[in-house]
């Protein structure tokens, strides 16, 4: 196997020893006061490697924006005003109901006004023989109506077919 090509290094160059002076000894006059130790950066580098980065100066956190505390009056009046907020709300919205209540009950009203009105004003024709029913079609099935007594004791208008109150009542398949 043949050894990869490589290119040739620069050598560094080389330097002589130089000599030192040689310092003669004179008596210390005071002990000499010890040298301030350097701040050095301990953290080493970066998690993403990239030494071109600045390190933070303060932490994010000391960012942030506090709120002055509130003192207990404050608190106070503010739980208040959320009780007046949530009682007013609790009466706006029974007033709603009461409305939606009364506007209920007047619907029905009108509609068992209207049913009393329809059958106090109907022509009608009595059918006696049960083969005429029988033999009619589904469409004039639809348009005969007969008469039965609701449960709160008025006489209604209602389809041949529908079930009766009381305890003679039909069953409809499916229902009960």
């Amino acid at each position: 196997m043949a050894k990869p090509k490589t290119r040739p290094t620069r050598r560094e160059p080389t330097y002589a020893a130089v000599a030192k002076p040689v310092a003669v000894e004179a008596p210390p006059a005071a002990p000499p006061a010890p040298a301030p130790t350097p701040v050095v950066d301990v953290r080493g580098r970066n998690v993403s490697g990239r030494p071109w980065k600045q390190p933070p100066k303060s932490r994010s956190s000391s960012l942030k924006m506090t709120q002055p505390r509130k003192s207990w009056d404050a608190k106070k009046r503010d739980r208040e005003a959320r009780q007046r907020a949530r009682e007013k709300e609790a009466e706006l919205v029974e007033a709603r109901k009461e409305r939606i209540a009364e506007q209920k009950r007047k619907t029905e009203e009108k509609r068992s006004r209207k049913r009393r009105n329809e059958f106090r004003n109907a022509q009608y024709q009595v059918i006696t023989n049960d083969k005429t029913v029988k033999s009619l079609s589904k469409k004039k099935l639809r348009q005969i109506k007969r008469t039965r007594v609701a449960a709160d004791g008025e006489v209604e208008l209602v389809d041949a077919y529908a079930p009766m109150h009381g305890p003679r009542a039909k069953r409809v398949r499916g229902k009960k």
